[in-house]
Order: structure tokens, then sequence, then C-alpha cells
């Protein structure tokens, strides 16, 4: 007879192999750390192909990262690799459909580095079911295992909030940010479901990089 710690043990190696059976996919894509050429009118382009098929939908979206800072300043100081989304997490169904809709898939980081001064890869799992407490990516590929990207709307890295008695909570950063640090919020120029939080709530997160730490500086949060 299994004890329950038996059991559980169990179950852990059961869901560990199942998870060790899905699919690793590879992506080559753009640093953009290089502000050369017209930068600033491909980073327009792309964020308006995201907010085109977020407005298709009825799901309130907030850009956030690096990038929302800038849009929210109106100051494109450097050349922006990432879109990061955000969504709460009673609008995951609805925006999933959305996004599945406009050819993305969901999946689940795994590693990343760069590999060279120009281009970096990224693998990741693909996700049937996303789960709103793990980091979650969306991407929009062929058929193959190993694809080049040369658009970051391909490619969007989604934080799911959660409404919680003290504030809102991300749950990817495990904090809670409190209500007023968060909203109000602006509507993307142009837009009807893309918004840009208040930018307060990035005091609250861990600026690991320099990139994020010089983002927060430009914004006069630190």
């Amino acid at each position: 007879m299994l004890l329950s710690s038996d059991r559980a043990r169990g179950n852990a190696v059961s869901n560990g192999k199942a998870w060790l059976s899905v699919p690793v996919f590879a992506v080559s894509r753009p640093r953009h750390r290089w502000r050369v050429g017209a930068w600033q009118e491909q980073l327009r382009q792309d964020l308006d192909l995201v907010r085109s098929w977020i407005d298709a939908g009825d799901v309130d979206v907030f850009l956030v990262g690096g990038l929302g800072l800038a849009v929210r300043s109106g100051r494109f100081y450097r050349n922006h690799a990432d879109i990061d989304l955000a969504i709460f997490d009673d609008d995951l169904p609805a925006f999933t459909r959305n996004a599945v809709a406009a050819g993305y898939r969901w999946a689940r980081p795994v590693a990343g580095m760069a590999v060279s001064p120009w281009h970096r890869v990224d693998l990741a799992r693909d996700v049937p079911e996303p789960h709103p407490s793990a980091p979650l990516r969306l991407t929009r590929l062929g058929g193959s295992r190993v694809e080049r990207l040369l658009h970051r709307a391909d490619f969007l890295d989604v934080m799911v909030l959660q409404r919680a008695h003290n504030g809102i909570a991300l749950l990817g950063d495990d904090v809670v940010v409190p209500w007023e640090d968060f909203f109000p919020a602006l509507l993307v120029a142009g837009g009807r479901h893309l918004w840009l939080p208040n930018a307060a709530y990035k005091r609250h997160l861990p600026a690991r990089w320099p990139r994020q730490r010089r983002d927060l500086r430009v914004a006069a949060l630190r």
C-alpha cells in the first residue's frame, strides 16, 4: 500500500515525465540593441500590429515593461527588444481566444542567451493550457522547431494580474502593487483595449538589469 508521501512523489515523477515530453522549440531573434536605421518606426510598427489584434477582441490588456514606460513618456531613447503585456487572470480565457485567432500559441520560457551582439536564442515549451502563476509567452511561429524571427510582435511576454484585497498581485513576480500605483491607466493612442498602467507600479518590481534601472531613471521613478 502506498503512503501519501509515496503517492505524491510518484505523481511528481509522473508529472515531470509528462512535462519532459512536451516539445521544446528554439527562436533566434534580434537583440534590438543598436539604434541604426529607422528603428523608432520599426518599433511603432510592431506595437501597432499588436494593438490591432488586441483591439479586435474585447479584453483590456496593459502594455508594461520598458516599452510601456517609453510609450507613456513619449521618449524612445533605446531600441526595446521586447513587447511585454499584462492581463487579469479572469480575462485569460477570452484573451487566449483572441490571441489564437491572431495566430499565436502559448509557451513557457525555458532558457535564453545572447549568441552575438545582434542576436539571441530563446528556448520555450508549448503550453496547451496556460496556468496564470507561471511565466507565459505568446509566439507566432510556423511549423518548424527552430525559427528566426524578425519582429517583436511575434514573441510576447505576458504577465498575469490578480485582484487582491490589498492591491493587484503580479503573479509572475510574486509582488502586490497598491491599486493607486497601477491605476489610473491611459489608452495607448489610437487603441480601444490596449492601456498604459500608472508608471508607479514599476517601483514595486525588481530591476535586475542595468537597462531596467536606466528605464526607471529616465521615467523619474528612481
